[in-house]
């Protein structure tokens, strides 16, 4: 197993703020990124929908992110393996099903809470970009 895919399912043991438990509790799912150890392009969103993707970086679902990062990519020619698809946020701080959130969620700030921003992206997001050492980095 890579280091990424060590790292993604480090993922979602992740309890560094209560959010995750929060899903559980709902019962919202974690969307899995999709582990591409050798991508030479990050593409970073904000977080993953239930809504719109079963996988971060995968193509199909209705993601409107994800499926423009496909269009780009397929018009510059960049194969499907160099690119990698992950969220700043893993566990899901929005969780909206167009303007009406998920059962439980309706006390959540609409703005992600830095600290939470700040925790997620320091456990995680950080180290995703040291373990592949992109050359570009969108977000």
């Amino acid at each position: 197993m890579s280091k990424l895919e060590n790292l993604l399912n480090e993922i979602q043991n992740c309890r560094l703020c209560p959010i995750m438990d929060e899903n559980i509790e709902h019962e919202i799912p974690l969307i899995n990124i999709k582990p591409k150890p050798n991508a030479k392009y990050i593409f970073i969103g904000r977080d993953p929908s239930p809504n719109s993707a079963k996988i971060v970086g995968e193509r199909g679902g209705n993601s409107v992110f994800i499926n423009e990062i496909f269009s780009i990519v397929d018009n510059a020619n960049i194969k499907d393996d160099d690119i990698y698809i992950t969220d700043m946020c893993k566990c899901h701080w929005r969780t909206s099903a167009g303007n009406s959130p998920y059962p439980g969620t309706e006390s959540r700030e609409k703005l992600i809470p830095k600290k939470y921003a700040e925790t997620c992206i320091n456990a995680w997001l950080i180290k995703e970009i040291e373990i592949l050492k992109p050359r570009i980095i969108v977000s």
